[in-house]
């Protein structure tokens, strides 16, 4: 089968005058020259030409995760911090963020916080601060959910939760 279809083009390559051939070889030439460079070249030059860009983004990557894994070994050991300033900053924290509503009381290692009427987002911050930045633990929660102030004066939107009771937690 493909030695008739061999044979028909010799004969047709033939018929054609020296000056077709040429015109033909060199439009084949141009066609072989043109898939060479769409298909092997010219995918190899873009990548040459974007090297030195993907290695400056892989180098800042890599810088960024360095940076995060020190920060996460920092974050993993803690330094120490001191009692004397450790009492310092969860006093200042306690009359800024908790207010009237909150007082504390030292007993040796243990510090008890009581609370009057002290709103849930300020006492989510001040024991988010008390662990991460004083290092004190909780040990015990005796807490009270209290009723707005006036169900009939309140906002029905407002969702804001109110705490009395007393928390107990251990110093470094």
């Amino acid at each position: 089968m493909s030695q008739p279809i061999l044979s028909s083009l010799q004969t047709a390559w033939q018929q054609r005058s020296r000056r077709e051939r040429r015109m033909l070889a060199l439009a084949a030439l141009v066609l072989a020259v043109a898939l060479l460079w769409a298909w092997g070249l010219a995918p190899a030059l873009q990548t040459w030409r974007m090297a030195a860009q993907k290695q400056a983004e892989q180098d800042l990557q890599s810088r960024q995760m360095l940076q995060l894994q020190a920060q996460a070994r920092q974050l993993q050991a803690p330094a120490r911090v001191a009692r004397q300033d450790a009492l310092a900053l969860l006093e200042t924290t306690t009359r800024t963020l908790l207010g009237e509503g909150a007082r504390l009381h030292i007993q040796g290692d243990q510090l008890r916080l009581s609370l009057n009427a002290v709103t849930a987002d300020a006492l989510a911050q001040w024991l988010v601060l008390a662990r991460e930045k004083a290092q004190a633990l909780p040990q015990q929660a005796r807490l009270q959910r209290l009723a707005p102030p006036d169900k009939a004066a309140a906002i029905p939107s407002s969702t804001e939760v109110v705490w009395s009771g007393e928390l107990t937690l251990r110093l470094p």
